[in-house]
């Protein structure tokens, strides 16, 4: 079950990041497709809000159910987009258990 979690929440990651090149490729090729900037970006917020609502989720099943991750670099990927850097997953463990 340990995998099954860290495979979802990497598939998460994963995805979120698709997700931005999915919003970069409908604006530099909006002329081509007839995609204006507002149905680009409504298109864009509709998949990445539920994606960045089921990161947080998963990410605290994974912080209670299986702390450390299985590789290393899945340390890097907690906090995808919500900042200039990533949180390092060790940060999170630790702001986590305070409460």
């Amino acid at each position: 079950q340990k995998m099954y979690m860290w495979n979802i929440y990497t598939l998460i990651f994963a995805a979120e990041c698709l997700t931005v090149v999915l919003y970069w490729a409908m604006m530099k090729y909006s002329e081509a497709l007839g995609i204006s900037f507002s149905m680009a970006t409504t298109i864009y917020g509709l998949i990445m809000i539920p994606l960045c609502i089921q990161n947080l989720y998963v990410l605290h099943d994974v912080v209670h159910g299986a702390t450390f991750p299985p590789y290393d670099w899945q340390n890097y990927i907690t906090h995808p987009l919500s900042d200039f850097f990533s949180l390092p997953w060790m940060d999170v463990i630790m702001e986590h258990n305070r409460h």
